[in-house]
């Protein structure tokens, strides 16, 4: 999938020190520093990802499947009705069991047949999230478990994250040296190199709303900004 960038977008760079310092003098090796450097863009979102399911349950296992299917029909043209695309719509959890309850005597005995099925959505016009949520649950979704905010095209974010960590790695790397009294030489090893990006968040305040025709109005959203990040470990040569 292909996710665009938003060209407005502003951002704000924070450069974290997290400093990992080792110094270690052989009779055979020359001295070495290994630092941990790590930087993070933030910026806003431009993109939310949400993930809305209906629970279903029947006393016939047909009837609990076709209830499911209806709801869930309805929901996705609820959504679709507010421009998002069947491409940004994928099917992530679907399941079928029997419940079991313990009767009087301690023995388990079913209670019907419960179908779940879930869709992540992404949503990409931002200022329509709270409507899309509220349409949905009106639909029917009486699971929203995640909701999160993230960045369509990040790799020039990380790009500018990776650089700047690589300074704040040599930075560190140089003030340590100088305090030991030593010169920073060549890089000897580079590891553990990584991005680090935002994740949605599970929304356990709007899982398993009971009733669907309570929401009429539009929940309060606030996207925020989000970190991208990178984080390195770099050990160089120390010379006196």
């Amino acid at each position: 999938m292909t996710l665009g960038l938003n060209s407005k977008k502003r951002s704000r760079i924070t450069v974290f020190a997290a400093l990992t310092l080792a110094i270690s003098i052989a009779q055979a090796d020359a001295a070495k520093i290994t630092v941990h450097g790590s930087a993070a863009v933030r910026v806003e979102p431009d993109i939310a990802l949400l993930s809305i399911g209906v629970d279903t349950q029947n006393n016939l296992p047909d009837q609990a499947q076709a209830e499911n299917n209806a709801v869930m029909k309805n929901l996705i043209s609820a959504i679709a009705s507010e421009g998002i695309k069947q491409s940004d719509m994928q099917t992530s959890l679907y399941n079928f069991r029997s419940d079991n309850r313990r009767d009087n005597e301690g023995n388990f005995v079913s209670s019907g047949f419960r179908v779940t099925n879930s869709l992540n959505i992404i949503v990409r016009d931002m200022d329509k999230l709270g409507l899309i949520i509220a349409k949905a649950i009106k639909a029917g979704g009486n699971d929203i478990g995640q909701l999160g905010f993230m960045v369509a095209d990040s790799k020039p974010l990380v790009d500018k994250a990776r650089k700047l960590a690589f300074e704040n790695a040599r930075k560190e790397a140089e003030l340590s040296a100088q305090a030991a009294g030593m010169k920073l030489g060549s890089i000897t090893m580079i590891a553990n190199g990584r991005a680090v990006e935002p994740q949605p968040l599970q929304m356990g305040a709007f899982a398993d709303i009971p009733d669907s025709s309570t929401p009429d109005l539009a929940p309060i959203t606030l996207q925020g900004e989000v970190n991208v990040g990178y984080e390195v470990d770099v050990e160089y040569d120390l010379v006196e």
